[in-house]
């Protein structure tokens, strides 16, 4: 399961990627993105998806409603 934002007001930032990691750290994985087909810019893990989306809205302001979720596939 993935939750990802299009970021439109960050000159390098662009898009975020929450996605669930249920067979190694049972956590979840923060993907900071240039371009979606281009490696992450930054990642970072969260315990809970809580905590991975309060960290989200406190750098960038992104409220939990407004995440998309999807299955797709993404380069990290």
């Amino acid at each position: 399961m993935k939750y990802v934002y299009n970021l439109k007001n960050d000159e390098e930032v662009k898009y975020i990627i929450i996605e669930e990691d249920k067979d190694d750290t049972h956590g979840f994985f923060i993907y900071l993105h240039a371009s979606l087909d281009e490696p992450c810019l930054y990642d970072g893990w969260a315990l809970t998806l809580d905590e991975a989306m309060e960290s989200i809205y406190e750098e960038y302001g992104v409220l939990k409603e407004e995440w998309l979720l999807t299955n797709e596939l993404f380069i990290h």
